[in-house]
């Protein structure tokens, strides 16, 4: 028995969800003690942190990471020089950002115009942070690529034992203002986190400015950068806007009920990111049926685990909210069962087969269609419900997006066919019941 656990620990899915686990699981720690420890406004500083993380390393990559990501995986002779490549961009374009943001009044007009408060206290080290998060980002894609997940792992552990006890220090020394010592932990553990990477795989970056590599990325990447930006925007543009309408107070309230539970999207991601070289070729043979049948199967285990998790979350949201951050968050509640119901679509990575087809343009249009669908709704929903209706808006939107990828890859009647499965359906069927239920 003990010999089979241990075998199945070693599986590549499962190593690298334990690895999103334990980052997800620190993040989600570190909000029910800030949650519970500081002020509403403190609290929406550092949740306005967590959304510059999840941002920066996107929106500021062009398209390189997710041309990188695809070339490796069709190239694994060039894996040094292709890195030479894509760290050297970086390293251009860290160096324009601290060119940009290190003038105070560039910062202060930027952090006001996001309403991110960090960039205003310590906007020179923005490029620091966009350095280390699209490093440590291409080599995660590198060990995906050669099968190390192992040092995912390992890696994981470094920066979230890191992040943890930084945190800790800075927090209870008060050795700057809060928005400092929230910020400079992320930077060390990143940084640490780096070296882990360097260290064990010894695989360093021939820095080059190879013009084919660039056109390479970029062919790919470029208009995959477009889809990931618009979808990143339309999954988050509720934030964005209660950020800049509501203050920190209401962004903090609506942040803690836009919580995902940690172990929700980590099993598809870890799934699909296993599978990914696998599928790419099968569609470089032209074996799509294979590649599709792939990914179908991966949605349908995914399924198996988020469906459950969401009937569940909605089922004891209040227990959920009020139990982890304190009932100064009741009014989160309604929000928290909202992003139950855009959980149900984190059951796989739609627009996988189009990007490595090369139709990234088609994503860029699906996700274009998703966001004006998002902004109009947002404007009418918000008016009747308010802030929930922000959250119904963006469930309608995440709808259409899945929809419209799924009829564009021609897997829309394939995708449903999922649901004859009697157990799959009847969960789908029970969340919608319960969430009106409880409305």
């Amino acid at each position: 028995m003990v010999e089979k656990i241990l075998n199945l620990i070693k599986k590549p899915a499962i190593l690298y969800s334990i690895a999103n686990m334990l980052f997800l699981s620190t993040i989600f720690l570190a909000d029910v003690i800030v949650a519970r420890t500081y002020t509403l406004e403190q609290v929406g500083g550092w949740k306005q942190l967590i959304l510059l993380v999840q941002f920066t390393a996107t929106l500021l990559s062009f398209g390189f990471i997710e041309g990188f990501r695809y070339n490796i995986a069709k190239h694994h002779d060039k894996i040094k020089e292709l890195l030479g490549t894509v760290m050297f961009i970086f390293i251009i374009i860290s160096t324009v950002i601290f060119a940009f943001l290190s003038f105070d009044e560039v910062s202060k007009t930027f952090g006001e115009l996001l309403g991110i408060n960090v960039i205003i206290k310590a906007g020179f080290l923005i490029p620091l942070l966009y350095f280390l998060l699209s490093a440590n980002g291409v080599y995660l894609q590198v060990c995906l690529s050669i099968g190390k997940i192992n040092v995912i792992l390992i890696s994981m552990v470094v920066f979230c034992v890191t992040l943890a006890a930084s945190l800790f220090i800075f927090l209870i020394n008060n050795f700057f203002e809060f928005q400092l010592n929230i910020f400079l932990p992320f930077l060390l553990a990143l940084g640490l986190q780096l070296i882990t990477y360097l260290v064990i795989l010894k695989i360093y970056p021939k820095i080059n400015m190879s013009k084919i590599n660039i056109s390479m990325m970029l062919k790919y990447g470029f208009p995959l950068f477009i889809a990931t930006y618009l979808g990143m925007f339309t999954l988050h543009i509720d934030k964005v806007i209660i950020n800049k309408i509501g203050g920190l107070s209401e962004f903090a309230i609506y942040s803690i009920g836009a919580l995902e539970i940690p172990f929700a999207g980590l099993i598809t991601k870890s799934i699909v990111s296993v599978s990914y070289p696998k599928i790419v070729k099968h569609v470089e043979n032209d074996e799509i049926d294979l590649a599709t049948d792939m990914w179908l199967h991966d949605v349908k285990k995914a399924s198996y685990f988020i469906f459950p998790l969401v009937f569940a979350c909605i089922l004891f949201s209040k227990q959920i909210i009020l139990g982890l951050f304190g009932t100064r968050y009741a009014s989160a509640v309604p929000v928290f069962e909202g992003y139950c119901l855009i959980l149900i679509w984190r059951n796989a990575t739609y627009g996988t087969l189009l990007s490595i087809k090369g139709k990234t343009n088609y994503i860029a249009i699906s996700s274009l269609i998703s966001l004006i669908i998002n902004i109009v709704f947002i404007y009418f929903f918000y008016n009747i419900w308010g802030i929930v209706g922000i959250v119904r808006a963006v469930f309608i939107s995440v709808v259409f997006l899945v929809i419209i990828t799924l009829y564009l890859e021609n897997n829309l009647k394939k995708y449903v066919l999922l649901f004859k499965d009697k157990w799959l359906l009847g969960l789908l069927i029970a969340i919608f019941i319960l969430y009106f239920l409880k409305q």
